[in-house]
């Protein structure tokens, strides 16, 4: 039989985009680039001067630039009808071969950088690989591309097609919800540092000017350090915020067959095929003011999917908690949302309040000693200690709201698992099928009041457990031996 030309063609390896070469390089490679260019052009483009100055900075960046032109040369890869294969690694001495009926997830990310080029960042997920870090990660020309898509199966045939694309407003409001002032202060500390080593010190400076400034404008009597404080909380905040707006923006989820195609992404685009019979278990995940306003988002667990890139796993970025049941009959058909069948007594729901309680108490009586001990730093310990109180009294708040919807149910094949993690409350569908473990766990004062945390451990590439907590043990034990999971 007489091979076609496009399978001859995927016969022979083929190598990344030549784009790669500078993600081959490191960080300290780019920030050489500029004290060189700038004595070069302080210099007046005098090259034999600036050679004879600078010539081991210059020596140090050609080996680095050699050695990713090296490491781009040798790292191949095949693409296949059913398969694909990659030498990766250094000098393409690590082998991998993934089966498509394997691969759990495929994100494709087109960058500012990539594409001007027309160039693709591929990453290719299974159950077996890392949580840090995808199985294979390729950056290919946009022939590539086409040609893996085109062979990735879609299995569309006889089965219906929905796409579901929330409004741009319900994006602007899934980013508000979903920004993280911890992440924030991360990303944006990592940002002035990186700055920083560019321009010196003058970034420091400017901000501390721009603090002084608007104290003496507005003549704020707080001191200097609660001030800068404040606007880092602010501007960290802020800059999550916008990094989750232009990662979700113009989103769309589609059904198609037993695929489900996401689109998102404004500056960065990006393109997820997720197989759903991968996806180990649905979130339908709410913080304390999104159960007051009702309102919740609906994020899958599928290996590849939302992992090492500050990206977050929405299936349904925002709607309200009594429409979740139709759209994922669209999106999902086959998964009911099971009804809590068991609930703690409500003589335990105080064990939902002991330790944000004891929090609460114990900041007040550290404030009062430290003071004591002290007295010249009152102001610093005072603002610290109010500073500690309101997360504190928000998870009490919280941890109350816990007690009351916390359970769990069972209907066909599906389990559904209620519970509150630190701030967020976490309402969890999974099949029987992806259960690895069910332990039952019993401090000594949960062990007179014969109560229990049911632990269920899921599938993944990493060990997921949901841990539903003041449970009655003996309610617990019949529910789980009738619902026959694990057997």
């Amino acid at each position: 039989m007489k091979n076609s030309p496009l399978h001859i063609r995927s016969l022979f390896s083929h190598r990344q985009h030549p784009i790669k070469i500078l993600g081959y390089t490191t960080k300290s490679f780019w920030l050489l680039l500029i004290p060189l260019a700038r004595s070069l052009i302080a210099m007046r483009f005098d090259i034999a001067t600036w050679l004879k100055g600078w010539w081991l900075d210059i020596l140090v960046i050609l080996v680095i630039f050699a050695y990713a032109v090296l490491r781009w040369f040798f790292v191949t890869f095949k693409i296949e009808k059913d398969h694909i294969e990659a030498n990766t690694g250094y000098f393409g001495l690590c082998k991998t071969s993934i089966p498509y009926s394997k691969l759990c997830t495929i994100c494709a990310s087109q960058g500012v950088l990539y594409r001007p080029f027309r160039a693709y960042k591929v990453y290719f997920d299974t159950n077996s690989g890392s949580r840090a870090s995808s199985d294979i990660v390729l950056s290919l020309k946009k022939s590539d591309y086409e040609r893996l898509f085109a062979y990735f199966p879609m299995d569309e045939k006889g089965r219906a097609k929905f796409t579901h694309a929330p409004e741009r407003k319900s994006v602007l409001i899934f980013s508000l919800l979903f920004s993280s002032t911890l992440s924030g202060v991360i990303l944006f500390t990592t940002l002035i540092i990186e700055v920083s080593r560019i321009v010196g010190r003058e970034l420091e400076e400017r901000f501390i000017s721009t603090v002084n400034e608007y104290m003496q404008k507005f003549a704020i009597k707080l001191p200097r350090y609660v001030v800068a404080f404040a606007m880092v909380i602010i501007l960290s905040w802020l800059y999550s915020f916008m990094i989750n707006v232009f990662r979700h923006w113009s989103f769309t989820v589609t059904r198609q067959g037993d695929k489900f195609i996401i689109k998102s992404g404004f500056v960065s685009k990006r393109y997820h095929i997720i197989s759903a019979e991968k996806i180990n278990y649905i979130d339908i995940e709410q913080s304390f003011l999104m159960k007051i306003f009702n309102i919740c988002s609906v994020h899958i667990h599928c290996s590849g999917y939302g992992k090492g890139r500050r990206e977050i796993a929405v299936l349904i970025p925002i709607t309200t908690f009594s429409q979740v049941q139709s759209s994922l009959s669209l999106l999902m058909p086959e998964t009911p949302i099971p009804d809590l069948m068991i609930r703690p007594n409500k003589k335990d729901i105080k064990r939902f309040l002991f330790v944000p309680s004891l929090l609460c108490l114990i900041v007040p009586i550290a404030d009062f000693v430290l003071i004591r001990l002290f007295p010249g730093w009152r102001e610093v310990i005072r603002f610290s200690a109010i500073m500690c109180v309101i997360p504190f009294a928000w998870l009490l708040a919280v941890k109350i709201a816990a007690g009351f919807v916390t359970g769990t149910g069972e209907e066909k094949k599906w389990i559904t698992l209620s519970y509150c993690q630190v701030y967020r409350f976490h309402y969890i569908i999974v099949n029987k099928n992806k259960i690895s473990k069910v332990t039952y766990f019993q401090t000594p004062f949960q062990r007179r009041a014969d109560v229990c945390n049911l632990r269920i451990n899921t599938f993944g590439e990493s060990i997921c457990c949901h841990s539903v907590k003041h449970l009655p043990l003996k309610e617990a034990e019949k529910f789980v031996d009738d619902c026959g999971i694990l057997s």
